[in-house]
């Protein structure tokens, strides 16, 4: 589906959409036998989007019902919830986010919403995880990316010890964490790798190095 508007719906307003789909119409044997007999069908809409300020008594209502469903017994009513929840990040659901880690199906989605959040207990929270996480998980390789990006250079020794505990043929995410983070305070370890005698490390020196 294509859809087509001028700004990008993160301001107060209301905007004008065009979304149109294209799809062939036949038989797959039609179409393989000669593919320029092909129907294709297209159809198209034109819609307003209103976008308007939000005031936190009118956020809290609206979101109260997601809240209320990340104790829904249902894993697919917890996991949309979730994904609402995370993706928006409303600063006074911070407490909320924080308790989404404690599920395996709510966990990924609380990412997420550390990361948009930004705060210092966000960012606390995504640097314990990396602490007191041993060995491979994608949820601790998802949180070393989201703290490299979220500029607390407090976190650039955490991020650099990680990517030196790494086997070399490993620790390419770790190392352009680091980097991310770091910037120019990375440069001496990046160079190291540079000058490595192991190629896995030069290869990740020079990945990390723009």
């Amino acid at each position: 589906m294509l859809l087509n508007y001028e700004h990008d719906l993160s301001k107060a307003g209301i905007y004008s959409v065009r979304a149109s789909r294209t799809l062939d119409y036949g038989s797959p044997a039609a179409a393989l036998a000669d593919l320029s007999s092909g129907v294709q069908i297209k159809t198209e809409s034109f819609f307003h989007i209103v976008v308007e300020d939000g005031n936190p008594e009118n956020l809290i209502g609206t979101f109260q019902p997601y809240v209320a469903d990340l104790q829904s017994k249902d894993e697919e009513r917890q996991r949309e919830a979730a994904r609402v929840i995370g993706t928006l990040a409303p600063p006074f659901l911070e407490d909320t986010i924080l308790s989404m880690l404690d599920s395996p199906v709510t966990r990924p989605f609380a990412l997420t919403g550390l990361r948009h959040l930004n705060t210092s207990r966000s960012r606390e929270a995504l640097a314990k995880i990396v602490q007191d996480t041993s060995g491979y998980s994608y949820v601790k390789e998802q949180a070393i990316k989201y703290l490299s990006e979220m500029e607390d250079k407090n976190y650039l020794p955490l991020l650099l010890d990680e990517a030196k505990k790494q086997e070399p043929n490993q620790a390419r995410d770790y190392v352009l964490g680091a980097a991310q983070l770091g910037g120019e305070d990375a440069m001496p370890y990046v160079a190291s790798l540079v000058s490595s005698s192991d190629a896995f490390s030069r290869a990740n020196g020079v990945m990390a190095l723009p």
